[in-house]
């Protein structure tokens, strides 16, 4: 049995959700102390068949020479791109974030040139890691209480995700196989002869203890009768 669920996005929520994401500090290279505080966006807005593009601004602090620089960048957009990656476990959803546009006024020639293909190469380096692991959160057994006999559990999957980007939303959606699962009356017996063996029974399974028996008695010899 499989289930087709749905989650739809939309901007207003994607709106707050972000306001609480940003002001965000993204490290480029710690050793260097390279990195981008990035502020809140100051627009945000689905692109159909893309992903997300956000307009904000953020500082940078960068190095050169092992001396530390710090510029702000006024007008910052970038692409924020859902995509599903297949796995083991049923898939993840993952953001794939690349910066598009950088007004690099009054950013040193030293640094204009690398800084955007820098960033890039550090997010793209981030791989599946910013995103949601939705096989694997999904993936549940949950137990049943013995009066269900011969259920067991019920158990849960998530597979076969799909992601789409329209012009006002988006939206998420997998398929969840899912069945309850029932004990064989054979395998249950089976399955509660090994329990009996283990050091820790429930009380009701004890036998109790066989009942004391008397005494063997020795045959006396028979005597004849005096003739």
């Amino acid at each position: 049995m499989a289930i087709h669920l749905t989650a739809t996005i939309y901007e207003a929520t994607l709106v707050e959700l972000l306001g609480q994401l940003f002001p965000l500090t993204v490290k480029i290279d710690e050793k260097r102390a390279r990195f981008l505080q990035v502020e809140k966006p100051a627009h945000v807005g689905f692109v159909k068949g893309e992903g997300l593009r956000i307009h904000t601004s953020a500082e940078v602090q960068w190095s050169v020479a092992g001396l530390p620089l710090r510029f702000v960048l006024r007008r910052l957009s970038a692409m924020i791109r859902p995509v599903i990656v297949e796995d083991a476990l049923g898939g993840k959803l993952v953001f794939k974030v690349e910066l598009e546009d950088v007004d690099l006024k009054g950013v040193p020639a030293a640094i204009d040139h690398s800084l955007v293909a820098t960033v890039n190469g550090r997010l793209a380096a981030m791989g599946d890691k910013l995103g949601w692991d939705f096989g694997k959160t999904l993936r549940r057994t949950i137990p049943l209480p013995p009066s269900m006999d011969p259920v067991e559990a019920f158990q849960l999957r998530a597979q076969e995700g799909e992601v789409v980007v329209e012009s006002d939303h988006l939206r998420f959606s997998f398929y969840a196989p899912s069945r309850f699962r029932r004990v064989d009356p054979k395998t249950k017996v089976a399955k509660d002869a090994r329990d009996a063996k283990s050091p820790i029974k429930d009380a009701r399974s004890q036998t109790k203890p066989p009942a004391a028996t008397a005494p063997a008695t020795k045959n006396k010899p028979k005597v004849k009768p005096e003739s």
